[in-house]
């Protein structure tokens, strides 16, 4: 597709069909965490509808997005992902998965966003293997470490973390470089690999790094865990009576995780801040590898938290860090509210009434809710959110790009994240947002930076 001044857009965005329908697979017990054959029995049992989509405004760009879809048999009923990169190299990607622990029936639904750093390999890496690394060890507590509490869930994540890392960075230097670097193995005689720039290329892709933030729900016990590296934001939204105005309903926030001083020592990858010096001294003198430095070494394990007793009708929101530059927790918890306001499925529970994503399952419904939909503009103090005492709004893209922050609902955003994704972009300004999308490249990184957005639905 070509621009209308003839030049190619650099703009990738990328729609994941939402509630992605997983096929169920039982893992065999005593599986070992990070076993090749684990792994790829859990990737082949993912089937994910992924778009690459050029476009020539932020319209024809929705327009073209998955349909949404349900994924109704690990809580969760819908997930909808949606990722803006600055390019088709952006270093930012996500994933999703569900399976079943054991053959207790124990449902577990993940997913996870990763921001690559100087480069897009480790991001890439966790793409293809994190969530996997994350049910094996799952599996192994489960089945070794009885009983299933939270503290050993935690435990359990650190460990796939550190795993997963360590797997990245150390396996190439023990082919590499094993009987110079680390004296008790004895891999070095065969390396592996055939000439200098091989090796150059396989030690470059350990410099990148990346870090994580994800999602892992258990259905039984009905807790949410956040597992969190570095950047990125998770908050839960809840309907619940307006004191105010008892014949009102408002969404409460509740933060579950947000930026902390170590996160910049939370990473995966960066070798040159985690393996030995005499390792780093040798890359840099005969692989092309950076010269030493003093920084701070860094870790991948991460900051985990969990939230118990969900409810049905409650959600998350989970971004990347440049995301929440644009919103505040109230306003993205307020976004997805008024969304599910206007398409969702009242139903009552218990004493409570709770609002539910648009389902296939009634069609005529949501057919005539969305034909009765028209295009909305509001401030967001007009959003249904309980904002907190003294509230101020801290984010700076607004601000920055001089645009007046004001929201906009439009029909035909059916996945709740671009309905978040346009809101974060400009919103009511529908000029800024179409010019903030199609900017891409470096000025594109600086004006908005990667975006990924995940939003999960639980029964």
């Amino acid at each position: 597709m070509k621009l209308t001044n003839g030049r190619n857009p650099d703009l990738i965005l990328l729609g994941v069909g939402v509630g992605l329908l997983i096929s169920l697979v039982v893992m065999p017990k005593k599986k070992l965490p990070g076993g090749d054959e684990l792994r790829a029995e859990l990737r082949n049992a993912l089937l994910q509808i992924t778009q690459y989509v050029p476009f020539d405004s932020f319209e024809e760009a929705s327009r073209m997005l998955s349909k949404t879809a349900q994924l109704d048999k690990h809580g969760v009923l819908r997930l909808d992902r949606l990722t803006l990169k600055s390019g088709p190299l952006g270093s930012i990607l996500s994933d999703a998965l569900t399976y079943t622990l054991n053959d207790k029936a124990l449902p577990v639904s993940l997913t996870g966003i990763y921001q690559g750093h100087k480069g897009s390999s480790t991001a890439e890496m966790l793409e293809k293997s994190l969530l996997a690394e994350v049910i094996a060890s799952l599996q192994v507590c489960y089945d070794e470490y009885p009983p299933f509490t939270p503290e050993n869930v935690h435990a359990a994540i650190k460990v796939a973390f550190q795993y997963r890392d360590s797997k990245c960075l150390y396996t190439q230097l023990h082919e590499v470089m094993g009987h110079e670097v680390l004296p008790t193995t004895t891999t070095g005689q065969n390396t592996g690999f055939k000439t200098k720039r091989s090796i150059a290329q396989a030690f470059a892709d350990t410099y990148s790094s990346a870090t994580a933030l994800v999602g892992v729900y258990l259905k039984n016990d009905r807790v949410f865990y956040v597992a969190r590296t570095g950047g990125g934001r998770a908050v839960l939204g809840r309907r619940v009576v307006d004191s105010m105005n008892p014949t009102r309903h408002k969404y409460e926030v509740h933060v579950l995780a947000q930026p902390e001083s170590s996160d910049a020592d939370r990473v995966f990858g960066d070798s040159p801040r985690k393996w030995p010096k005499v390792a780093q001294e040798l890359a840099h003198k005969k692989y092309l590898g950076p010269a030493p430095s003093e920084r701070s070494s860094a870790t991948p394990t991460p900051t985990v938290s969990h939230f118990t007793g969900i409810q049905r009708g409650d959600f998350v929101v989970l971004a990347s860090e440049a995301f929440w530059e644009s919103l505040g927790s109230e306003e993205a918890i307020g976004l997805v509210g008024q969304w599910l306001e206007q398409r969702g499925t009242r139903e009552r529970v218990g004493e409570q009434e709770v609002i539910l994503p648009p389902s296939e399952e009634n069609p005529t419904a949501f057919v005539a809710a969305c034909s009765m939909l028209h295009q909305t503009t509001f401030l967001p103090s007009e959003l249904p959110v309980v904002f907190p005492d003294g509230y101020e709004d801290t984010t700076t893209k607004y601000k920055s790009w001089n645009v007046e922050k004001r929201f906009i609902s439009v029909p035909h955003d059916e996945n709740a994240a671009s309905h978040l994704m346009r809101n974060a972009l400009g919103g009511a300004d529908r000029e800024a947002t179409e010019a903030l999308y199609q900017i891409g490249g470096q000025r594109g990184r600086e004006l908005r930076g990667d975006i990924s957005i995940s939003v999960l639905f639980f029964e």
